[in-house]
């Protein structure tokens, strides 16, 4: 954890050449469906993983042509549908029906290198590290919070597409490599970029 700050802070403070004409500020925001790719088996009960809606925010800083680092605020989750069956004392089953919702909030930390860029379309990757300080979760209705402490890291890789004068919209896909209690968290994302 030391060691990812210090390079992050290293990289702030590094000077790059940057083009005199363009502000190396943007800011983005944008949907996030969120998921997991472990899958539950029980016999008592059926369980059927599902996505979640999220959201991002935040900004970048393009250090140079190739390199653009960032914060920002992001989400982690999962939906589950039950399907229990339960006995009503009659000998008769009940089918009983219920959506759970898990989302983790965090902040985030990233670092973009570009592939390919063409002035139409540009491909990028790179890792993402978060602080994780929130869980929600939501059943039946009913939802309750909880202040954690915890990261997450993984890898992003994506796509962007300039739409008119500073806006761009971000395509991409996320994957913790963290070893959670519930592994494979992801997210697709979409986003609107705005370079100041």
């Amino acid at each position: 954890m030391k060691k990812i700050a210090i390079c992050f802070l290293l990289l702030l403070t590094t000077v790059f050449a940057q083009d005199d004409t363009t502000s190396p500020w943007s800011v983005y925001g944008g949907y996030a469906s969120m998921g997991v790719g472990e899958e539950f088996d029980t016999e008592d009960v059926d369980v059927d993983l599902g996505r979640t809606n999220g959201f991002t925010l935040g900004f970048g800083y393009a250090l140079n042509e190739k390199i653009t680092i960032g914060a920002g605020l992001g989400q982690r989750g999962f939906s589950i549908d039950l399907v229990d069956l339960f006995d009503d004392g009659d000998g008769n089953e009940l089918d009983f029906g219920a959506n759970v919702k898990a989302k983790v909030k965090g902040v985030e930390f990233w670092m973009s290198y570009t592939l390919m860029d063409n002035g139409n379309f540009s491909l990028w990757t790179g890792p993402l590290y978060a602080h994780l300080y929130e869980t929600e979760g939501s059943f039946a209705g009913v939802s309750e919070s909880e202040s954690i402490t915890d990261s997450d890291y993984g890898l992003m890789f994506g796509g962007s597409v300039p739409l008119r004068g500073n806006i761009s919209m971000n395509a991409g896909y996320y994957r913790s490599l963290d070893n959670h209690q519930i592994e494979g968290m992801n997210n697709f994302f979409l986003e609107l970029n705005y370079k100041l």
